[in-house]
């Protein structure tokens, strides 16, 4: 794939738009725009909401706080991780502080 545009169809709650894309990312617009319709016809079944407008506020108040679950669970991910490393180099200090041979001090046993 190029990094041509092309002119893609998408379908979102009954409704087509025609939207501009990288050829290679066309797989992934019409993912999104697959992700979107479902979330909008989730939320659509569970109340009664008037006009689209509405709905797709609210849909995209709920993508956007999962998108921001997952950056906060991330930066969580990425302060476990160096907290992980930061043990294991202690642990390794420890080892290798009990490898090291021992100079002997007493030498009246000599």
């Amino acid at each position: 794939m190029s990094d041509e545009q092309v002119s893609v169809k998408l379908s979102i709650l009954d409704r087509e738009y025609q939207v501009s894309c990288r050829e290679k990312e066309t797989d992934a617009l019409l993912e999104a725009a697959e992700y979107i319709h479902n979330k909008m016809v989730d939320i659509r079944s569970r109340g009664k909401f008037i006009g689209t407008d509405r709905l797709a506020t609210v849909t995209a108040l709920n993508i956007a706080h999962e998108l921001l679950q997952l950056k906060h669970q991330q930066a969580d991910d990425g302060q476990i991780h160096q907290q992980l490393d930061d043990l294991q180099l202690k642990i390794q200090h420890a080892l290798d502080a009990d490898a090291e041979p021992q100079e002997i001090n007493d030498k009246s046993s000599l």
